[in-house]
């Protein structure tokens, strides 16, 4: 008859532990992010496995500070390999790379009563937050480059960059700005001699034509019959006379002159 025999079983069910640490963000100046797993069972015989489904692991991922690149939920395996117990944790990366609002208005044209324009970018993103700077290759900014709007007096382009100081985010708008400074013609006419049996003249003025230009006739001496706005104005006297001929729509404009004379070898004394 065989003796009873005891057996003890003992048993190993204790589970590491896994602590995948706090969550994360990136941002467009933090383009990666080391994880934290080092608060995880570490004295023993350990397995760590890092996994995500929507993220990126760009190094360490069998170790406890990988290396991530995207924005996701990250878990952590922890194997106790001596006994085969596992634990779980996981951590996740959110994301701030939104890029904030760059709106410039369409910007006016430089003329020759507008020397300057006003680059107005207050459509863009704004608050404490936020920072602008105006830049050009060929063209010139007149007075500060770090606000939202810049006044500029010369045809180029503009860039104006928008940064957003909380996530390192930036954008830019560029645009043209043109001029018209382009002076209109202008042509007096051939000079005239007013005589005893032609005593006023019809002046031969000419000149860019067109709805956008005017007139302007003055005189320093002479008198002006009629046609003062008009290219072809009646004088009675002698003078100088001067037309101006403007673009109303620049404001350019440009004048020339013309002598108008006066005969004066006329008899004065007869012999019967």
């Amino acid at each position: 008859m065989h003796q009873p025999v005891t057996v003890t079983v003992t048993q190993d069910i204790l589970p590491p532990t896994a602590s995948a640490g706090a969550d994360g963000l990136l941002t467009c100046d933090i383009t990666s992010l080391t994880l934290d797993g080092l608060g995880s069972s570490t004295n023993g015989n350990y397995f760590y496995q890092w996994t995500t489904q929507n993220g990126n692991i760009l190094v360490g991922a069998n170790g406890l500070s990988p290396v991530v690149t995207a924005g996701g939920t990250y878990n952590l395996s922890v194997t106790n390999t001596d006994n085969g117990c596992t634990d779980t944790d996981q951590v996740v990366v959110t994301t701030n790379t939104v890029p904030p609002v760059v709106a410039i208005a369409s910007p006016g044209v430089i003329g020759c009563t507008q020397p300057t324009v006003l680059l107005n970018g207050g459509g863009s993103a704004g608050g404490v937050n936020i920072m602008y700077e105006w830049t050009t290759v060929n063209g010139n900014i007149v007075g500060s480059t770090n606000t939202n709007m810049a006044t500029v007096n010369t045809s180029g382009s503009y860039t104006l960059s928008v940064l957003n100081t909380t996530n390192g985010c930036s954008a830019t708008q560029t645009v043209q700005v043109s001029d018209n400074t382009v002076l209109p013609f202008a042509e007096a006419g051939p000079p005239f001699t007013l005589t005893c049996a032609v005593d006023k003249t019809t002046l031969q003025g000419s000149g860019s034509s067109g709805a956008i230009y005017a007139y302007t006739w003055t005189t320093q001496g002479g008198n002006f019959v009629s046609g003062t706005n008009s290219p072809n104005p009646v004088v009675n006297q002698p003078g100088t006379y001067a037309l101006l001929v403007t673009n109303t729509t620049t404001g350019c404009t440009q004048t020339d002159n013309v002598q108008v004379f006066v005969e004066t070898n006329v008899p004065t004394d007869f012999e019967i």
